[in-house]
C-alpha cells in the first residue's frame, strides 16, 4: 500500500447521525492513500459503540475514546501525532463529502506549489474577504485576509512544524481555527481557500434537536470573547502573538498516554509555562485605568513591560517546568 498522503482527523462528541454520514460520505469519495483518525469525546448517543465497530471492520485506521469531554482542540490534536502524514485535515463530524473533487483538488493545490501549505474551505466565507494571489509559480489562488474555517482544515507538515498544534486554552470549543490563522499570517503563511461549493456539505445541527448544539458552542465561545475579567481571551492572544510576547508554537495541553482505544493525560509543563506568561500579562493589561487602555496597548513602552513580565515568568518557573518534564 501506498504511503499515505493526508490523515483525516475527525472529533466527535453525540450527533450519532452526522457522524454516519460524515465517515461513511469520506469513505464513499475519497480514493487516495490516507489514514482516518476519529477521536471521541465521550459520547452518550451511541457514538462510541458505532465507531468501536467501525474500528474493528478496518473502516477507522486510530480510534481514541475519551473518558471526559476533553474539548474540539484536543480531541483534533492527536492527528498530528498519531499518523504524521504530509498532510493533515481536521474534518468536522457534520461535514459530508460529495464529491471525490474534494481532496483531489486540495493535494492538487498543495503538491503543485510550497506556498501553498494551509488551506480551508471557502464555506461561508464572505466574497470582500477573499482575494486573488498570484503564486512564484505564476499559479493563481484564492486566499482570505480573515481565518479559515476548522471544519475541513488542511495543514502542511511545514506550518505544522513552526506553529504546532491547536491551542487547548479555549475550552471545550473556542477560537481554535482563528487562532491558529492568526499565527499563520504572522509567520507569513498565506491561508489559501479551496473550491468547496458541490463538494462538501456542512450539515451543522438542527436549532430545534434536543440537545442544542449551536447554542452550546455559542455559550462556549461568550466565555473566550466576552469573559466576566472583561479580558477578551482570543484578543489578548492575539496581541501577544503580534508583539513577539509569545511565540506562535503551540504545545499540548494534555500529554496522552494511550492504552488501546483508552487515553490517560498529563499537564504538559511547557504549556503551564505558556499559560504563566499569558496569565500575568492579561493581570499587567487588566490593571490599565479605561482612560489610559488604548494609547497604552498601543505603546512600545507598555509592550517592553509586557515583554519583562513575560521574561521574569519564564526565569522563575522554567526550572521547575524542566523538573516536571
Amino acid at each position: 500500500m501506498d504511503s499515505p498522503a493526508v490523515n483525516f482527523t475527525i472529533p466527535t462528541f453525540n450527533r450519532l447521525e452526522l457522524t454516519k454520514r460524515c465517515i461513511f460520505s469520506l469513505k464513499r469519495h475519497v480514493h487516495v492513500p490516507s489514514r482516518l483518525t476519529v477521536v471521541d469525546n465521550c459520547s452518550t448517543d451511541g457514538t462510541r459503540e458505532f465507531l468501536v465497530k467501525l474500528h474493528e471492520h478496518g473502516v477507522i485506521d486510530h480510534l481514541y475514546l475519551l473518558r471526559k469531554n476533553m474539548g474540539v482542540s484536543c480531541a483534533s490534536n492527536f492527528g498530528f501525532d498519531v499518523c504524521p502524514t504530509p498532510l493533515y485535515m481536521k474534518l468536522d463530524n457534520d461535514i459530508e463529502v460529495t464529491d471525490p473533487r474534494w481532496i483531489l483538488d486540495i493535494l492538487d493545490l498543495w503538491s503543485a506549489d510550497p506556498e501553498v501549505a494551509f488551506l480551508g474551505p471557502r464555506l461561508g466565507t464572505p466574497q470582500a474577504a477573499l482575494h486573488e494571489v498570484t503564486l512564484h509559480s505564476g499559479r493563481t489562488v484564492t486566499a482570505t485576509r480573515r481565518s479559515l474555517t476548522g471544519s475541513a482544515t488542511a495543514i502542511a507538515r511545514d506550518v505544522f512544524n513552526i506553529l504546532g498544534y491547536w491551542n487547548e486554552d479555549y475550552g471545550l470549543y473556542g477560537e481554535e481555527d482563528a487562532d491558529y490563522s492568526h499565527r499563520a499570517k504572522l509567520a507569513r503563511f498565506l491561508l489559501v481557500c479551496y473550491p468547496s461549493d458541490g463538494r462538501i456539505l456542512d450539515l451543522g445541527t438542527p436549532p430545534c434537536s434536543p440537545a442544542d448544539y449551536n447554542s452550546y458552542k455559542r455559550a462556549q465561545r461568550r466565555k473566550n470573547l466576552v469573559p466576566r475579567t472583561g479580558i477578551n481571551k482570543f484578543a489578548l492572544y492575539c496581541y501577544l502573538y503580534e508583539h513577539g510576547i509569545l511565540e506562535l508554537y503551540c504545545p499540548r495541553r494534555y500529554l496522552p498516554a494511550i492504552h488501546g482505544y483508552d487515553v490517560e493525560f498529563s499537564i504538559n509543563p511547557d504549556f503551564m509555562l505558556r499559560k504563566k506568561v499569558v496569565t500575568a500579562c492579561a493581570r499587567a493589561i487588566g490593571a490599565l485605568p479605561d482612560a489610559m487602555f488604548a494609547s497604552a496597548m498601543g505603546s512600545g513602552d507598555f509592550v517592553a513591560t509586557l515583554m519583562a513580565t513575560a521574561a521574569e515568568v519564564r526565569q522563575r518557573h522554567q526550572p521547575q517546568a524542566a523538573v516536571q518534564a
